[in-house]
């Protein structure tokens, strides 16, 4: 009689498991708030106020654009709002987050802990992901720090079983740069669902075969109140349903998406990718002397010196690679996100950092010469002329720093926006566009104004600020 009595609890025991994964919850899914838009702040706290009425909600997902333009005083108002929440609640950035951002997408981590969250919840696993861009305009882009966070997570949680949802805050298809490695981390697990923003609208999806659903911006847009969802998981089956602070939730759900193991080990579908063949036609021309992949982003440009060549990434590293095998010889880290091109003079390394400081560093082994610090982050890359440095910062200041001590020769105070660019040294003129729609050119010796231009405009995508003059 022992072995049907094993048999019996062997399963019992995987009845038991079921019953764990397949518990009931709701949680709700609010996304693209747009805090620093024209009705952001007030649409965010009438959700809060809302949500804090419900009773049946477990948790919060907040997925991206949570602010118009990423800005420090945008990102603080809309986490005190968000603090004001009575549950549990899990946020990622979104575009408008990471994209125009003054302080290089780095206050986002500093504010909410991390753009980045995993958790488990009644036999579900819940993943988050940024979307980028940052600060280059672009496709959506998962930063390769995250990447590499995920395969650290599911490394750390061997249980491939485990029903997952993928949260980013874009489509999972070519409108990211590289969805495709997502999606192949994702489907090593027993990823049942996806979920995003940034349509504004409520749409189902067939993302490579993982069910995805957009969820309405909080916006009210043309309408008298915004909205958000309400996820119900159940009977095997997620559920969700519109709510409008203050008016109610729709009568029946709008979509129901059936969860179960899609077995995508199993899977012999293919699908589009990039193509790379342009390589091959060339291949008589171009050869790959060498690859060096990063942990994370690289943002930046590249500086070469003697038999190095040198760059920065959203780590906070200045590093150097060797010119003839890639291999790193060197790195300093600073303490925020670096999209900064570094330049050189007489083996000093000059660069900025969303840590709000203008570093110089020894070209030949990395080591700290000189630090400025300033009020918010510097963006801008250096322009190295006759042993000065001139750059601009995110606090309305451009400076001129002599190379060698870090001493501040001049600095003109009256930049609106922030710069992200390397300007330009013509005649007795130092050059540049800022992201409030303004041109400056400075006098180079003594950062006087010469003249100043601007576009007339009121919206400051048209900013002459993204290219180099």
């Amino acid at each position: 009689m022992r072995f049907p009595i094993i048999t019996f609890f062997i399963a019992l025991s995987c009845v038991f498991n079921v019953a764990i994964a397949q518990q009931s919850f709701k949680f709700a899914h609010v996304t693209d708030t747009h805090v620093g838009g024209a009705t952001g702040e007030e649409d965010l706290r009438r959700t809060v106020k809302d949500l804090n009425t419900l009773k049946d909600i477990d948790f919060v997902i907040v997925s991206g654009d949570i602010t118009e333009f990423g800005a420090d005083h945008e990102l603080k108002l809309a986490k005190r709002i968000l603090d004001s929440l009575q549950l549990p609640w899990y946020v990622i950035p979104g575009n408008h987050d990471g994209n125009w951002s003054e302080n290089g997408a780095n206050t986002f981590r500093t504010v909410f802990g991390g753009e980045t969250f995993f958790f488990k919840h009644k036999g579900y696993a819940f993943i988050g992901t940024n979307s980028g861009p940052n600060m280059r305009m672009s496709p959506g882009q998962i930063p390769r720090e995250n990447l590499v966070w995920m395969d650290s997570i599911f490394a750390a949680n061997p249980d491939k079983q485990l029903p997952l949802i993928y949260i980013n805050h874009y489509p999972q298809d070519s409108s990211l740069n590289n969805w495709f490695d997502a999606l192949k981390r994702v489907k090593t697990r027993n990823v049942q669902l996806a979920l995003c923003g940034h349509g504004h609208a409520n749409k189902l999806y067939d993302w490579e075969g993982i069910p995805g659903v957009m969820g309405r911006s909080n916006l009210r847009a043309n309408k008298a109140v915004g909205g958000y969802n309400i996820v119900t998981i159940a009977d095997g089956k997620a559920s969700y349903q519109e709510r409008n602070p203050g008016v109610g939730m729709q009568e029946k759900p709008w979509v129901v998406v059936p969860m179960f193991d899609h077995h995508y080990e199993n899977e012999t579908i293919s699908y589009p990718r990039p193509s790379y063949a342009v390589n091959a036609k060339y291949a008589d021309q171009v050869k790959v002397n060498w690859t060096f992949e990063d942990a994370s982003d690289i943002g930046a440009g590249l500086a070469v010196y003697k038999n190095s060549v040198i760059t920065s990434n959203t780590a906070g590293d200045i590093f150097a690679l060797d010119l003839k095998t890639g291999k790193k010889l060197w790195a300093y880290r600073t303490g925020g996100k670096v999209y900064s091109t570094p330049a050189v003079w007489k083996g000093i390394v000059v660069a900025g950092s969303s840590d709000h400081a203008i570093y110089a560093v020894d070209a030949g082994n990395g080591k700290l010469l000189w630090k400025v610090e300033t009020e918010k982050a510097v963006l801008g890359s250096p322009l190295l002329h006759d042993g000065v440095a001139f750059i601009g910062g995110s606090d309305g200041k451009f400076r001129a720093l002599d190379i060698k001590t870090g001493a501040v020769k001049w600095s003109f105070d009256q930049v609106k926006g922030f710069v992200s660019t390397l300007p330009t040294h013509y005649l007795v003129n130092v050059i540049f566009g800022s992201w409030s729609n303004g041109f400056y050119a400075l006098d180079a010796k003594t950062g006087k104004l010469s003249w100043e231009w601007n576009n007339g405009q009121a919206n400051r995508m048209f900013s002459a600020a993204a290219c180099n003059p």
